[in-house]
């Protein structure tokens, strides 16, 4: 839900440093944000331990019951001084560790190996290169026995930013291509991608808001014999204060809107509501409306179309500490057509210890 930048992110790391003004006035380098900031923590923050529960009401309020299965949930996150994930472990209902992710950093405090674990197994282990401006020029990926198993790498334009990435098999041959286009305000205009044969497949497209730099819609179409085809198109709303889209509605070949998704934050800038709702076109047959047989006979027997919405999303609440951390949140569904009289369902209940660096 962020707004879409170039690979590498922010512009000015991609260049190194950013020029003077045309005023004089040299500009403020805008540096990435750390994996703390990311998830939005900050402080001193050394680990986030969090675990997933049926949400119950125990006493009038809400509690926590079984400990539910859900390893993408049920984790813990190391960050080092710098505020970047050195650590993220994930576990089942049992405590059991079904998979962890160690990272090891440069002094740039950029990324160079990465090894992924299955239970206490090496799986995976991916190895970072860049150049001497700092930027990554190649990404392999190895097995557990240390064979490659494919690579990525990545060429850049005059602008400094990422202009080609390719990707490659582990015998070597290229498996695909993304061109990338910019604007002069060095936003992602265009992504194009091919197939290691030299065949277009698909081609998306990013415009900005004039006003606010936001991003604003996205389309994408597929090709297949070098003929275009619709793929997705959607058009953004507003944004909140820390870059997320507010609203987002996706539209058919036809230009017509069959679904909008809206999401509403927190003064944190915490999700607090996120629902969609789903056009589907339903076709009947216009005779078997008539009141007899005779006049069905007279009725045009052709499918009229009948539109009905679907509603469906979740609801979070938060209780935080001092530091504004969220430690405790019950999520709810959400469903019904009406809007001012939707349900509410309750379902987890998760709770985190964060720990602090003294």
């Amino acid at each position: 839900m962020k707004k879409l930048f170039p690979l590498i992110i922010i512009a000015c790391m991609a260049l190194g440093s950013c020029e003077n003004s045309a005023s004089g006035e040299k500009k403020v380098e805008q540096l990435p944000l750390n994996d703390l900031q990311k998830d939005r923590l900050s402080g001193k923050v050394t680990s986030v331990r969090q675990r997933v529960y049926w949400a119950l009401e125990k006493f009038g309020r809400m509690d926590k019951g079984k400990l539910q299965n859900m390893s993408s949930q049920d984790y813990l996150r190391v960050y080092n001084d710098d505020g970047y994930l050195i650590e993220a472990t994930h576990y089942d209902a049992s405590n059991k560790v079904v998979s962890s992710r160690k990272i090891e950093y440069n002094a740039a405090r950029l990324i160079t190996v990465e090894e992924i674990y299955k239970e206490s197994a090496l799986s995976e282990r991916v190895v970072y290169t860049y150049d001497d401006d700092n930027r990554l020029i190649k990404k392999e990926k190895f097995n557990n026995e240390g064979k490659i198993k494919e690579w990525e790498q990545y060429l850049y334009g005059k602008n400094g930013l990422v202009q080609d990435e390719d990707w490659y098999k582990g015998d070597g041959t290229l498996s695909c291509k993304y061109v990338y286009i910019y604007d002069d305000a060095l936003r992602v205009t265009e992504k194009q991608k091919y197939w290691g044969g030299g065949s277009l497949a698909q081609k998306e497209y990013y415009y900005y808001d004039t006003a606010t730099g936001f991003l604003s819609e996205t389309a994408s179409e597929k090709y297949k014999n070098k003929e275009a085809s619709f793929d997705y198109r959607y058009v953004f709303g507003n944004y909140n204060s820390f870059g997320d889209w507010c609203k987002r509605a996706q539209y058919n070949e036809d230009g017509d809107e069959i679904g909008t998704s809206k999401n509403t934050y927190n003064n944190l800038g915490h999700l607090t509501e996120f629902y969609t709702i789903v056009v589907k076109e339903i076709k009947v047959e216009s005779a078997a409306m008539a009141e007899d047989d005779e006049a069905a006979e007279e009725l045009d027997t052709s499918p009229l179309s009948v539109f009905t919405a679907e509603r469906s999303g979740q609801a979070y609440e938060y209780t935080y500490d001092e530091q504004h951390h969220w430690v405790q949140s019950i999520t709810y569904n959400i469903s019904g057509d009406d809007l001012a009289e939707a349900a509410r369902e309750r379902q987890f209940y998760y709770e985190r210890i964060i720990t602090y660096k003294e």
